[in-house]
């Protein structure tokens, strides 16, 4: 199987744009005079080095006199197997364990609701963060290699100092490259109020904490069961967590957010 989309996508772009170039009989110099780039830049995007801008490509398209879609013609031919794979159906079953990141700013209360996740004995990977701002820096630049998979779900505990819950929760559905990650809000809350502003920032679920460890559990389970068993993930096999790897950013919620 490929390792990714993107490493079959960007050479054949840019064969594609070395092929139109020639038949045009231009240089090197001369297509990247035109579109305002180094002869080096051009290079690599023809050489699949570097993947080429939408911008860019336009720009390409505009110069030779021809439709930008062209520069695609014949990939979906080419790689069949491929396209295929991507396009194909979604897994009947999960294939891997899922990744939990966790904000809960009490060590105590991270504890217990760690030893409810591995009472549940649903396959999980579950990284711990006791700070929101630790948990932004680490969703926004995981490291190379990165110390954690991207979390499939978050599970945030609201009740935490300077309200870092609701700001955290606001921030990740702001955020393009990170919108798409369900967060699950935990909390000892009462409050309808607080309930309803957390869905109006596309929180994916409130969970009242019970004060009996076994229902706590029970609660922990279910959820785990529903976003594990239940519901359809992107990262839920190999391949498409690898494609996500790779950044195919979901669309911002900015717009109803900033009116809340």
């Amino acid at each position: 199987m490929e390792k990714s989309y993107i490493s079959k996508l960007d050479p054949f772009v840019g064969a594609r744009i070395r092929r139109y170039r020639k038949k045009l009989g231009w240089s090197l110099g001369d297509l990247a005079e035109k579109i305002f780039l180094s002869c080096q830049q051009l290079q690599k995007y023809e050489q699949g080095k570097t993947r080429i801008s939408v911008g860019v490509l336009y720009q390409v398209s505009l110069v030779m006199g021809i439709k930008s879609d062209q520069f695609f013609e014949g990939f979906e031919e080419t790689h069949k197997s491929f396209v295929k794979s991507i396009k194909g159906n979604l897994p009947e079953k999960r294939q891997k364990p899922i990744d939990i990141l966790l904000l809960e700013h009490n060590p105590e209360d991270a504890l217990i609701t760690r030893k409810a996740i591995e009472k549940s004995g649903i396959p999980s990977n579950f990284h711990i963060f006791h700070s929101g701002d630790k948990v932004l820096e680490f969703l926004k630049d995981p490291g190379t290699p990165p110390t954690f998979p991207r979390p499939e779900i978050i599970i945030l505990e609201l009740n935490t100092p300077r309200k870092e819950g609701q700001i955290l929760l606001k921030e990740i559905k702001r955020d393009r490259r990170l919108c798409d990650i369900p967060v699950i809000v935990l909390t000892n809350s009462v409050d309808r109020e607080e309930m309803i502003k957390c869905y109006q920032h596309y929180a994916a679920g409130f969970i009242r904490k019970p004060l009996n460890f076994k229902e706590y559990c029970e609660h922990i389970s279910l959820t785990l069961q529903y976003w594990s068993q239940v519901v359809k993930l992107p990262r839920m096999d190999s391949m498409v967590s690898d494609l996500l790897e790779k950044g195919m950013p979901a669309e911002p919620m900015e717009e109803k957010l900033s009116q809340s």
